[in-house]
């Protein structure tokens, strides 16, 4: 019987990096010859390495057949923490590049579209202005997976909604307040009428919410005691640009944070109808780990809550 620990430990003294690429590569190729080339090795090289893991491990990690490879369970297991680690290494090295490319360091963020709109539209100009030295990375993420970049160390900072279940060791500050609204483009039949209706809202065609987020259920639940439900457009994105071409090409309405629409408000692209919705939203603010930070990642926390303060 072989333990987790005596596995590890014959990882960390022989494994190289090469070798789990390599296993990689195989499962996504499904070819031998084409992980080879994409290593940069050569056939014979690729396949004594990744024997060298499977005797290392004492496993078959592939199934060698006529068609090329595909890996046994116990591949399928190990190549997601192998994607993780490879992951993080990646963004380490990210990180150690951009410090060494810009004077004042680096910060990595990750935000959900409602944050990107409601925070980083109206605060990042400021800060890259005053901190031009400091590259602000920023990755465009979904609320199910924010947490998990922020406890693998692959993003310094999440800007989100406090999430329902609190990672242990996180501080979470809430910056702005968020509600819905429903939107409609510039010229639309609806904009600028006094107490628009659920009878008027009704006749529209409108590009529905995604439906696995909270703004789906509202939706829905506005609805309920309507005589007619309205007609919804055969859509289902996360895409904010998409979105939004969807609504100005074919004059939709939509249900949305005002957050995420609040660039085309400004813009005089979108406008929000005279539509009252008691449904506020929880704030938006910014996650970090209670842990020591970058002096870039320091100075960007500082800027956004002193830009968010009344």
């Amino acid at each position: 019987m072989v333990t987790a620990s005596v596995l590890f430990a014959r990882l960390l003294s022989k494994a190289r990096l090469r070798q789990l690429q390599l296993i990689v590569l195989v499962e996504d190729l499904g070819s031998m010859h084409k992980a080879a080339e994409a290593a940069g090795l050569s056939q014979p090289a690729a396949t004594h390495a990744l024997s060298d893991v499977e005797d290392l491990l004492g496993v078959r990690l592939f199934e060698r057949h006529t068609r090329g490879m595909s890996p046994t369970d116990i591949g399928k297991a190990i190549t997601p923490m192998i994607r993780t680690a490879l992951d993080a290494i990646n963004s380490g090295t990210y990180a150690i590049a951009a410090m060494v490319n810009n004077a004042g360091g680096a910060v990595r963020v990750g935000s959900l579209p409602a944050a990107i709109g409601g925070i980083l539209s109206q605060m990042l100009p400021e800060f890259n202005r005053v901190h031009a030295d400091v590259l602000v990375k920023v990755q465009e993420v979904g609320a199910a997976n924010i947490t998990g970049l922020l406890k693998q160390g692959l993003i310094d900072i999440a800007l989100c909604r406090r999430p329902a279940e609190f990672p242990q060791g996180a501080i979470f500050e809430p910056l702005i307040d968020d509600r819905l609204a429903v939107v409609a483009p510039r010229g639309h039949a609806l904009v600028g009428k006094s107490g628009v209706s659920i009878e008027d809202l009704s006749k529209e065609l409108w590009a529905p919410p995604p439906l696995d987020v909270y703004t789906n259920q509202v939706f829905h639940s506005f609805w309920s005691g309507a005589c007619a439900p309205p007609r919804v457009s055969a859509l289902d994105t996360r895409s904010v640009p998409l979105m939004f071409a969807m609504l100005f090409k074919q004059q939709l309405v939509s249900l949305m944070p005002l957050s995420v629409s609040k660039d085309y408000v400004d813009a005089d692209l979108l406008c929000e109808l005279d539509v009252q919705f008691n449904d506020a939203l929880p704030p938006l603010g910014m996650m970090s780990l209670d842990k020591p930070h970058t002096d870039a990642t320091v100075k960007f926390m500082a800027h956004l809550k002193r830009m968010a303060a009344p």
